[in-house]
């Protein structure tokens, strides 16, 4: 039996549901999508491996040739206000750098355990590093291999 046989899916689309339903055991998924777990399911906890895992980071970001920068830049704003990021968490949880924004979030939204990351857990993570050329190809070969 291969890594393979053992995946029942590959998808970052509703990554939760299977894992809600109990067709699988465990799942290496978005703390987002956790938190999402755990409100349909009291079963699921999130659990940190103990050494660390990638930190990763949401950004927005205008092109440097935009013809709408004035658009762009009101676009973020309104994404950056503390009441619509309020909203935008209460109906997608997940880990929220806008402070002002956290503090209106429904009370039982800010105290779901995946939400909350443990500090030691945060010192151990690692950004993702910028592969070179040889070992990019590398990947992307074992991933054609993989996913065939």
């Amino acid at each position: 039996m291969t890594l393979k046989d053992n995946i029942y899916s590959m998808s970052i689309a509703g990554p939760e549901g299977p894992l809600v339903s109990g067709d699988v055991p465990a799942a290496y998924i978005y703390n987002g999508s956790i938190a999402l777990a755990m409100m349909d399911n009291e079963d699921i906890v999130p659990v940190w491996p103990e050494e660390g895992s990638y930190i990763w980071i949401d950004n927005m970001c205008i092109t440097a040739d935009s013809t709408k920068k004035d658009l762009a830049n009101a676009f973020i704003n309104y994404i950056l206000d503390a009441e619509v990021d309020a909203k935008m968490r209460n109906e997608m949880p997940c880990t929220d750098p806008n402070k002002a924004g956290w503090e209106l979030v429904d009370e039982s939204i800010r105290d779901i355990e995946a939400l909350n990351i443990p500090d030691e857990q945060i010192k151990k993570g690692q950004y993702p590093i910028t592969l070179d050329t040889d070992t990019l190809n590398i990947y992307s070969q074992m991933w054609t291999e993989f996913t065939k």
